[in-house]
C-alpha cells in the first residue's frame, strides 16, 4: 500500500484541513484497517492535533464514511460515462469491465477502503453510500441480462457470475505495481476475462 500516493478526485474533495484529514485517513485505513487506525495517528499524519480533527469529523466513522462515498460515487460515475454510448449486452460489460479496472488501478488506496472496510460502517452510516453501489450493481446485471437476451452469453447462474465479475477488480491494488504495469493494459486482459466467463467470443 506505501507504494501508492493518496489519492482523491480532486473534484470532490475539500482543500485544506479537511483534505488533509481524508487524505491521511485513506492511507491509515488502506495500510491497517479501520480498527487497527486511531484517531490520534490520523491527525499525526494530518500534521494537526485530535482537537482539530474533531472539529472536522466528530468521530472516526464518519472519517471512513466519507472515503466510502467518495470512492463508490466516482466508480459509479466511471461506469455511467463508459456505458454512454453503447448499445449491446457486449459493448456494455466491455464498458463496464474496463471503467472498473481503470477505476481501481487509479484510486487504489480509495478501492481498498471502498472494497475492505464498507462493513465497518453502521447501517444508518452507510445507508447513503449504499445508492451508487445498488446503482453499480444493477448496471452490471441489466448488461447481463441482456447480452444473455441477445444470444451473445451463455450463463448458467447470473448471480454467481455477477459476484465474480464484480470482485475481479477488487484485487487490483493489492498486486499492481504502479512503476510497470500498465492500466490499459490491464483493462484489455480483464475484458477478455470478462467474455471468456460469460462464454462470449474475444474483440
Amino acid at each position: 500500500m506505501r507504494a501508492f500516493p493518496p489519492d482523491l478526485p480532486e473534484d470532490v474533495v475539500p482543500e485544506g484541513t479537511k483534505g488533509r484529514i481524508l487524505r491521511a485517513a485513506l492511507v491509515a485505513f488502506a495500510e491497517r484497517g479501520f480498527h487497527g487506525t486511531s484517531i490520534r495517528t490520523i491527525a499525526d499524519v494530518a500534521g494537526i492535533n485530535s482537537a482539530t480533527l474533531y472539529s472536522h469529523f466528530a468521530a472516526k466513522e464518519q472519517i471512513l464514511e466519507a472515503l466510502v462515498t467518495i470512492g463508490v460515487r466516482e466508480l459509479l460515475a466511471r461506469l455511467e460515462e463508459a456505458l454512454v454510448g453503447t448499445s449491446t449486452g457486449l459493448e456494455r460489460l466491455d464498458a463496464i469491465m474496463r471503467a472498473t479496472v481503470l477505476g481501481h488501478a487509479r484510486y487504489p488506496l480509495l478501492s481498498v477502503v471502498s472494497n475492505s472496510e464498507f462493513h465497518v460502517l453502521s447501517d444508518e452510516i452507510a445507508a447513503p453510500a449504499l445508492v451508487p453501489v445498488a446503482e453499480g450493481a444493477r448496471l452490471l446485471r441489466a448488461a447481463l441480462a441482456q447480452g444473455t437476451a441477445e444470444g451473445s452469453f451463455n450463463i448458467s447462474d447470473p448471480t454467481i457470475t455477477a459476484r465474480t465479475l464484480e470482485g475481479m477488480a477488487q484485487r487490483i491494488p493489492h498486486w499492481i505495481n504502479p512503476g510497470t504495469d500498465d492500466p490499459n493494459h490491464l483493462a484489455d486482459e480483464y475484458v477478455l476475462l470478462a467474455r471468456r466467463l460469460v462464454g462470449a467470443p474475444a474483440p
